[in-house]
């Protein structure tokens, strides 16, 4: 179970990282155009500072992060409000995965420990603690998520067979 870290540069702005997602994603800004209905000319000088800039229409943001499949703008947003950003599990999940994902949850807090213990102890480099702690974080939102559904997770040991 792994996640993907914070892909922006913490001393990036709001109109950089718009800039990123408009320019350097999946679709060319023609093609964004079609997709979420907004001007190519608009959409290249949305992330241009000065006189040539353009505002970005803040409907079009969940459109254009979609479409280009690049969260950035979301992380950059999350960051720079004091907040981590964890992508929310798929629903529907089975029974048997779910029982896995408890599993794998005891080991991700193990884990999660071991890196705290061993970055405190200078054993671990922060991207390591960080990496740990994020998938940690991920599957707690796994948990979360079966919880709100009201998913119970019914492991029979008393199976005769």
């Amino acid at each position: 179970m792994s996640t993907t870290r914070t892909t922006f540069k913490s001393t990036s702005t709001l109109t950089e990282t718009i800039w990123q997602t408009v320019n350097r994603g999946q679709l060319t800004p023609e093609q964004l155009q079609d997709e979420i209905d907004y001007s190519a000319s608009s959409l290249k000088r949305a992330g241009i500072d000065g006189e040539s800039g353009a505002g970005f229409n803040l409907r079009k943001l969940l459109p254009l992060m979609k479409a280009q499949n690049d969260y950035s703008i979301l992380e950059f947003l999350s960051y720079r409000c004091g907040f981590i950003l964890i992508k929310m599990p798929k629903g529907g999940r089975s029974r048997k995965d779910r029982i896995a994902s408890v599993a794998e949850y005891q080991t991700l807090a193990a884990a999660a420990v071991n890196v705290l213990v061993r970055f405190i102890d200078e054993g671990a480099t922060p991207e390591e603690a960080q990496d740990t702690l994020y998938d940690m974080l991920r599957g707690t939102a796994e948990i979360i998520e079966d919880v709100k559904k009201g998913k119970q997770i019914e492991i029979d040991f008393d199976k005769s067979e």
